[in-house]
C-alpha cells in the first residue's frame, strides 16, 4: 500500500481504554487509513519511527479560553504551539460563560473590556458562529477548535451587567441566540457564576436556557458559583439544572479551595457519584496543578462588579475599600477571602501597567508597611485586567480528582500575556508524567483515555480522540519514560526540550 504517513514500530494506546498494542498507524489524506502490523516494504512519504514510543490520538483539551488566540498578532502562544508540544490536537474553548459571541453591536464596547480581560489583548467579538468562523478561516489554525457559546456573552447583549433578575423576554432572546448558536455549530453552552454577568443569574434562567440545550443534545458545562466553603451547595446547583432541563452537566475544573477545605473533595465526588447512579449524566475536568488562575477582580464581592468594569473605580473610596475588606474577612475559606487572610497566596500574573509586580504576590508587593487589600485595589483601579494565580489547593485532592473515572482532562489555559499559569503548556505532560509515572495515580491507559477517547465522546467529537480506521489522523508520539511537562511558574511557557523525539500532528 502506499501512505502519506506512516508511524512505525510503535505501541498504540488507541483512547478507548483497552490494553496496549503493537501495531503500525498508516495515514493517508488526514485519515488515519490501517492501524495493524504492516508488512515490509509499504510505501509513505514520511515514515516515522516509533520504536520503544507509544502512539496515541491527539488529547483533547475539554477547558480553554484561546477563541480568539488565531485572530490576535502571531506569537508561538497565539498559533496553538503550547498545546501542541504537549501533544493537544483539539481545543474545547468558550469556556466560563465566556466566547466572542452571539454580540450585539450594542454592547460591543462593553464585551470588549470584559473579553480583553478574559481571554487577553486582541480578543475580538461577533455576531453569530458563522461571522467568528469565517474570521478563523482567515488565519491558519494550530490545533482544532470546538466552540461552545458562553452564557456572559448572551446576557450581556441581553440584560447588560445589571445584577437583575432577566425578564421574559430577556430569557426567550438569550433562548434564541443560543437555539440559532447550537444549530450554527456550537458544542454547548457555559457558565461562569463567579464572573459577571453570569453571576448575576438565577438558577431558573440557566434552567431555561438548558432546556435548549437539551433540545440539541449538546452540553452544559460549567464554573459553578463556588469551589470553597460553599462547594457543595454549587454542585447541588449544577446537578439540579441537569435533573431540571435533562441536559447533561459538565463541572469545569473541579477543585476544593482553602486550606480547611483540602480533603473536602472525597465529599464531592460522593456527591456527583451519587447523582450519577441516580440516572443524572453528570461528569468533570480537572487540571493537575495546586494553584488557579484568574482575573484579580473575581477576589472582589458580587456587589462591586454590579454594571460591569466600569464600578471598578469605587475602590478609590476608603468606603468601599472598607465595605470589600469587611466581606473578605466574613466570606470564609477559599479565593475571595485570600485578599485578607491569606494574601501570600496570591501572586501577580500578569499587570500589563506593572511588568515588574509579575511573579509577586500581594504581601511581597505591599511590603512591611502596606496593606496588601490596598495593593490590590490600587492595581485593579489602574488596570481592571490584572490576573493572578492563587495558591490554595491541595495536591492530594487533585490527585483523588484526576483519578477519578468521571474527570478529563482540561487546562483552563489562556492566551496569557506576562508570566501566565504553566498549565496553559505543562498540563498533558505533566499528567503523563507526575501523575502516571512519578505517582502512579493513574495508569498510562487510562490517563489517556482521559485526554482522547472520553472528551471525545463527551463533548460530541465524532471522529477524534480514537485511532482507528476511517478517523481524523490526530496523532501523537512519546517516550511514556521521559514525558514530563518544562512549563514551571518562572518560566511558565517553556517547551518540553528534553523529549525531542516527541511529536504530534494534527488533522486540520
Amino acid at each position: 500500500m502506499k501512505a502519506d504517513l506512516l508511524i512505525a514500530g510503535g505501541t498504540v494506546i488507541d483512547g478507548t481504554g483497552t490494553p496496549p498494542r503493537a501495531a503500525d498507524v498508516a495515514v493517508t489524506g488526514d485519515r488515519i487509513a490501517v492501524v495493524d502490523p504492516l508488512p515490509a516494504g509499504v510505501e509513505a512519504a514520511t515514515v516515522l519511527d516509533a520504536t520503544d514510543r507509544v502512539v496515541t490520538p491527539g488529547f483533547i483539551d475539554v477547558h480553554l479560553h484561546t477563541d480568539t488566540a488565531a485572530l490576535a498578532p502571531d506569537t508561538e502562544t497565539n498559533s496553538g504551539l503550547p498545546s501542541l508540544r504537549q501533544g493537544v490536537t483539539s481545543e474545547i474553548c468558550g469556556n466560563c460563560g465566556f466566547s466572542p459571541f452571539p454580540v450585539s453591536d450594542t454592547v460591543a464596547d462593553t464585551l470588549g473590556d470584559v473579553l480583553t480581560a478574559a481571554m487577553g489583548e486582541g480578543a475580538r467579538f461577533f455576531a453569530d458562529v458563522p461571522a467568528y468562523r469565517a474570521a478563523l478561516e482567515e488565519r491558519p489554525l494550530g490545533p482544532n477548535y470546538a466552540p461552545l457559546a458562553g452564557h456572559g456573552a448572551l446576557r450581556m447583549t441581553a440584560v447588560g451587567f445589571d445584577d437583575r433578575v432577566a425578564t421574559t423576554d430577556e430569557i426567550a432572546e438569550m433562548c434564541d441566540a443560543l437555539d440559532a448558536a447550537l444549530a450554527e455549530g456550537c458544542f454547548g453552552m457555559s457558565t461562569g457564576l463567579i464572573y459577571p454577568p453570569s453571576m448575576f443569574a438565577p438558577t431558573e434562567e440557566i434552567v431555561a436556557l438548558a432546556h435548549v440545550l437539551a433540545r440539541h443534545g449538546r452540553l452544559y458545562t460549567t464554573h459553578m458559583r463556588d469551589e470553597a466553603n460553599r462547594v457543595d451547595e454549587a454542585i447541588d446547583e449544577a446537578l439540579e439544572i441537569g435533573r431540571e432541563s435533562g441536559v447533561p452537566v459538565q463541572i469545569s475544573h473541579h477543585k476544593v479551595v482553602g486550606r480547611p477545605n483540602w480533603g473536602h473533595s472525597t465529599a464531592t465526588l460522593e456527591r456527583i457519584d451519587s447523582a450519577r447512579a441516580g440516572g443524572l449524566d453528570v461528569a468533570l475536568d480537572v487540571y493537575p496543578y495546586t494553584a488557579s488562575s484568574t482575573g484579580l477582580l473575581a477576589l472582589f464581592p458580587r456587589w462591586l462588579l454590579d454594571g460591569g468594569l466600569a464600578s471598578v473605580s469605587r475602590l478609590t473610596e476608603n468606603e468601599t475599600r472598607d465595605a470589600v475588606r469587611a466581606e473578605s474577612r466574613t466570606a470564609g475559606p477559599g479565593a475571595r477571602s485570600a485578599l485578607v487572610d491569606a494574601p501570600d497566596t496570591v501572586v501577580i500574573s500578569a499587570a500589563a501597567h506593572h511588568p515588574d509586580l509579575e511573579g509577586h504576590s500581594l504581601t511581597e508587593i505591599a511590603g512591611d508597611n502596606g496593606d496588601p487589600l490596598d495593593t490590590a485595589c490600587d492595581l485593579l483601579v489602574e488596570d481592571p485586567g490584572v490576573q493572578v494565580i492563587v495558591h490554595q489547593m491541595n495536591e492530594e485532592d487533585v490527585t483523588r480528582i484526576l483519578a477519578h473515572p468521571l474527570a478529563v482532562v482540561g487546562s483552563d489555559g489562556g492566551l496569557g500575556g506576562g508570566k501566565p499559569h504553566p498549565r496553559r503548556a505543562g498540563a498533558f505532560t505533566r499528567v503523563l508524567g507526575r501523575y502516571v509515572r512519578d505517582r502512579e495515580a493513574l495508569d498510562l491507559v487510562e490517563a489517556v483515555r482521559k485526554m482522547t477517547g472520553a472528551p471525545a465522546e463527551r463533548f460530541g467529537l465524532a471522529d477524534r480522540g480514537v485511532i482507528a480506521t476511517g478517523r481524523r489522523a490526530d496523532l501523537v508520539v512519546f517516550d511514556p519514560d521521559t514525558v514530563r511537562d518544562g512549563a514551571t511558574y518562572d518560566d511558565p511557557l517553556a517547551p518540553r526540550a528534553e523529549c525531542p523525539t516527541s511529536s504530534s500532528t494534527a488533522a486540520s
